[in-house]
């Protein structure tokens, strides 16, 4: 159900949609839609991710019930990957607030240099994200002003699927 949806976005983005879910400490990549580009980002469904440094899991984080939130962000280790990975817990606090009031989260080369990302939550109907939606390209091609243009199209598609998806157990 979820790959219709999915396609409509890569088609739209010409870059790929990835989506994955919250296990334990980690995102879980569950579906990817392969864009039409020759050079793209994989999330390949099984692969697993860090939560501090990508667009995915910061909204994975942000979008959990307040208790749940705090708890991961004085949880997660916050190792450097990349000169822009957030590396103290006050700082990832701070980011994770302002994606919560934003409503998107977005990674500039925070977990590997070359890949920047937006992503949105998919929200069920009791507010907890359900999964992450993102759209992720290479950095040489894709502006974060240009990234942050795909939200309403991201948004969009999350609450189609969040009508779809069963909730998260």
């Amino acid at each position: 159900m979820a790959l219709p949806v999915m396609r409509r976005v890569t088609a739209a983005t010409r870059e790929p949609t990835l989506m994955s879910v919250l296990d334990g400490h980690d995102q879980l990549y569950v579906h990817y839609v392969e864009g039409p580009q020759q050079v793209q980002i994989t999330g390949e469904p099984g692969n697993r991710g860090p939560l501090r440094c990508t667009a995915m899991g910061k909204c994975l984080v942000a979008f959990q019930s307040p208790e749940e939130s705090r708890k991961l962000v004085s949880e997660l280790e916050l190792p450097g990957f990349t000169p822009n990975t957030i590396t103290h817990e006050d700082a990832f606090a701070e980011e994770i607030a302002r994606v919560r009031q934003r409503g998107y989260a977005v990674a500039d080369e925070g977990h590997e240099f070359g890949i920047r990302a937006v992503d949105v939550p998919v929200i069920g109907v009791d507010g907890i994200t359900i999964a992450a939606l993102s759209t992720a390209a290479p950095a040489y091609r894709m502006t974060m002003e240009r990234l942050r243009d795909f939200v309403p199209l991201l948004r969009d598609a999350a609450r189609e699927l969040a009508a779809v998806l069963p909730p998260p157990r």
